[in-house]
């Protein structure tokens, strides 16, 4: 069962999240969240969270520091969906602060024109990356060590 909160013009408080200890998989896709939420989502038992067609690039906006930290509290997360999120950048230090469990990170379909590729070597388990359906105009020259097993450009 999935679940869907749709919550115009409320505020979006997820401390519930850490008392569902059973919780493994979480949509909160389309619910163009994108402002007065909590700081950071926090579960030891979610695994897959679907976050799509909400407002990151509201929430990442270079003067709103307060979201970077976001999804660091889903501490056994494997698969995070952030696709069509309306993102132009995605800041490095986003990618630092996901959980080092994520295996799938989806986030295609957004304006990316620059992935922070050096960054993304600190998730160590990440086997698949879509990039999909972006703006990307390069590929980094640099080395670095991923496990891919698919990459999605």
């Amino acid at each position: 069962n999935e679940f869907h909160f749709v919550m115009k013009g409320m505020g979006h408080r997820f401390a519930f999240l850490s008392h569902l200890t059973s919780l493994t998989i979480l949509s909160l896709a389309n619910n163009h969240i994108g402002l007065r939420i909590s700081n950071i989502l926090t579960s030891t038992s979610l695994k897959y969270l679907d976050f799509s067609g909400n407002r990151l690039d509201i929430m990442w906006d270079s003067r709103r520091d307060q979201y970077l930290h976001f999804f660091q509290g889903l501490t056994n997360l494997t698969q995070l969906d952030i696709s069509e999120n309306q993102l132009k950048s995605l800041p490095p230090e986003v990618i630092v602060n996901l959980p080092p469990s994520l295996q799938v990170l989806r986030v295609d379909s957004n304006m990316l024109t620059y992935f922070p590729w050096g960054n993304v070597s600190v998730l160590k388990q990440l086997c698949h990356l879509n990039l999909s359906s972006n703006m990307l105009s390069f590929l980094p020259s640099m080395r670095f060590e991923l496990r891919l097993v698919s990459l999605d450009l």
